[in-house]
């Protein structure tokens, strides 16, 4: 085995997103050498990427015990403290680069975190353009540099030029997941569907089935209403994470609004199942018990995802459509107060509540919330039509 081969060869696996082989080759060569520094700082930045930061964090510290004067120790630690004290992990990045000025790996990350910081600010990026600047000069080639110089031009307006740097970052390494992940972005937002379409076929081409690309498979078709083959899209992906909350969550929203309610029920409840603390889940249960007719289960899921997500009108406001349905005027009152109190500006509760005094017979109420719902500037087009149809019954 040639170490240094393989040690860049992980770099690259690593950099085009295939975290899995790029850890498989660095644990082969800390095989043969377990000092070796690159396959250590490689590994321990897989991790990191992972989220295991107290695995990481052990690495981080071993490796700046066996080699105190490196700057990838310093690298890694600034990466570990980005989280949770940006100036700290940016004071740390700045070390490396003083130690090491022509490490374009840490000018990278250097830029990285000086732009989440002039963000976070709200001051112009000029020091992160700069130190991009030397990266790019050190390794014009570098997928990860020139992906972030896009990003930078993207999120700054520059368009067309974030364009041309995903493309130039694909150029240099074809199977780079996060360039193609850039131009999806940009082709939605611009509403060109079909130049997304074309642009995710060409990603599976060159990357591969990837769970990411497929959630973006999954948004395209239900942006378009095609419920049943974002549903087919969503299988597919909790065929390859089936104990992921997100994948289930995914097949259950698809499989809710394709019709196919038994499978949403599957999914949904495996959803909440591997994220107990998962709001949605439980307000989407509720609302398919409230569609078949399980009012106690409906009322029992919505109320559950309420003491979840209490800042969320929507949980209450269903609820309050539970009572409503099975004429419980009292406790739809309730529910559409809580929602209001929840969110004071929406206007929907507002009018449930309007619309619960009706049915109550409570016509004089119900009259002065309708005519306050058509005072309000922020009321919608749906809301209006509705508040005047009620007030021609009063």
């Amino acid at each position: 085995m040639n170490i240094e081969q393989e040690c860049m060869r992980a770099a690259t696996f690593a950099a085009e997103g295939s975290l899995d082989l790029a850890a498989k080759i660095y644990r082969e060569i800390l095989k043969q050498q377990p000092d070796h520094l690159d396959a250590q700082v490689g590994i321990a930045g897989l991790v990191l990427h992972m989220g295991q930061t107290g695995v990481a964090s052990r690495m981080i510290q071993r490796i700046m015990m066996q080699y105190p004067e490196e700057p990838q120790g310093f690298m890694l630690y600034g990466l570990l403290r980005e989280k949770t004290d940006l100036a700290s992990a940016i004071s740390l990045m700045q070390e490396a680069v003083n130690r090491a000025p022509g490490n374009s790996t840490a000018l990278f990350h250097l830029a990285r975190l000086l732009y989440q910081h002039a963000k976070q600010t709200q001051n112009p990026p000029y020091s992160a353009i700069e130190v991009l600047t030397q990266a790019y000069l050190t390794s014009p080639r570098d997928p990860a540099i020139l992906h972030l110089r896009a990003t930078m031009n993207n999120e700054m307006g520059y368009v067309q030029q974030a364009v041309q740097g995903f493309r130039e970052a694909l150029r240099s390494h074809p199977h780079h997941l996060p360039s193609y992940l850039g131009l999806l972005d940009i082709a939605t937002q611009e509403g060109k569907m079909t130049e997304t379409l074309n642009l995710l076929q060409e990603a599976y081409e060159q990357c591969g089935a990837h769970p990411t690309l497929t959630s973006r498979e999954i948004c395209y078709h239900a942006l378009q209403g095609e419920w049943l083959a974002a549903a087919q899209a969503a299988k597919h992906l909790v065929t390859s994470m089936p104990e992921t909350a997100q994948a289930q969550m995914q097949l259950g929203i698809t499989s809710l609004m394709n019709g196919d309610i038994e499978t949403a029920e599957k999914a949904l409840c495996k959803t909440h199942e591997l994220d107990p603390n998962n709001w949605e889940a439980l307000f989407l249960l509720g609302q398919l018990y409230k569609q078949t007719d399980k009012t106690e289960l409906a009322a029992q899921c919505l109320w559950e995802s309420h003491l979840r997500a209490v800042e969320r009108w929507q949980p209450p406001n269903e609820l309050g459509l539970v009572h409503l349905q099975t004429e419980n005027y009292e406790e739809a009152l309730s529910c559409f107060s809580l929602a209001m109190q929840c969110d004071p500006a929406q206007t929907v509760p507002l009018f449930n509540l309007a619309l619960t005094h009706f049915k109550h017979g409570n016509h004089e109420s119900s009259r002065t919330l309708c005519e306050h719902i058509l005072q309000r500037e922020e009321t919608s087009f749906t809301t209006q039509k509705s508040a005047e149809i009620l007030l021609q019954q009063l």
